[in-house]
């Protein structure tokens, strides 16, 4: 049986950084991977390296429709959902709430949250004779807000009162819903936000570093697995205890209340 106990899984935004990291790891332990992607390039990289590509834009009903109409005629079945495709850093979603324009905030909505449930009610029909398990990608943002990022963190959230609510919903077809969601980690698509390219990770993250792609892919490939048969409508932060404090370690610290008195005394 391999680690994953699945034999067909769906990977949105599957094409780089951590939908990749996942894929790979799913792909690695067995299981038939459809690699869904709205970048063409780095699908074909991911085609040579021999997984499934099929070009999607989660924000069109039809390109959606077309994925799972592929994976019913190809397989047959569906195992697994995991919903990853999204917009993280970077000017997409970074803005200012009141000054911006509406085309922002509706673009980045139907990424991020309306893509993650469109996703879900076309893979759902295919899990429902079987069984299933869907892994949606939220933030600490869900919980922690961020500064300018008012319509990103309210993806967030959405995604994570729509895994629990799912959870309840699909459970008579034991199809199991859960979250991961990732703190600061490293990938070709991160951009610094402000001045974080001059703090170090050991001054905001208590394990000191940024996670890894593979980090999160590891976590995915638990909740996909049977070890997590018991586990539904959770949320999971893969964030190296960022979310899980009060103050950050600089502060906490000797050397930071030192730092602290010293501004103090300007």
């Amino acid at each position: 049986m391999t680690r994953t106990d699945v034999r067909v899984v769906v990977v949105t935004g599957g094409a780089s950084g951590i939908g990749l990291a996942i894929a790979q790891r799913v792909a690695d332990e067995g299981a038939c991977v459809v690699v869904a992607d709205v970048d063409r390039v780095a699908g074909g990289s991911v085609e040579r390296d021999g997984l499934q590509f099929v070009p999607t834009d989660v924000t069109d009903e039809h390109s959606v429709s077309h994925l799972f109409d592929h994976v019913r005629t190809t397989y047959g079945q569906l195992d697994a959902l995991v919903a990853s495709a999204g917009v993280a850093h970077g000017p997409a979603a970074e803005f200012d709430f009141v000054e911006s324009d509406e085309e922002m905030a509706r673009d980045l909505i139907g990424i991020n949250l309306e893509g993650v449930l469109r996703c879900c009610r076309h893979a759902v029909p295919l899990m429902k004779q079987r069984g299933g398990t869907i892994v949606t990608l939220s933030s600490g943002g869900a919980t922690r807000a961020h500064r300018r990022r008012v319509v990103y963190d309210a993806t967030k959230g959405g995604i994570e009162a729509a895994t629990r609510a799912l959870a309840l919903d699909l459970a008579t077809w034991s199809i199991r819903v859960n979250a991961v969601a990732p703190g600061a980690i490293e990938g070709a698509r991160r951009t610094p936000i402000g001045g974080e390219h001059e703090i170090a990770p050991s001054d905001v993250i208590p394990l000191g570093r940024l996670g890894r792609p593979e980090d999160v892919a590891g976590v995915v490939s638990f909740l996909l697995s049977s070890d997590a048969a018991y586990i539904t409508g959770a949320i999971i932060a893969v964030d190296g205890g960022l979310t899980a404090q009060l103050r950050c370690p600089v502060v906490d610290t000797p050397a930071g209340d030192l730092a602290l008195e010293a501004n103090k005394s300007r």
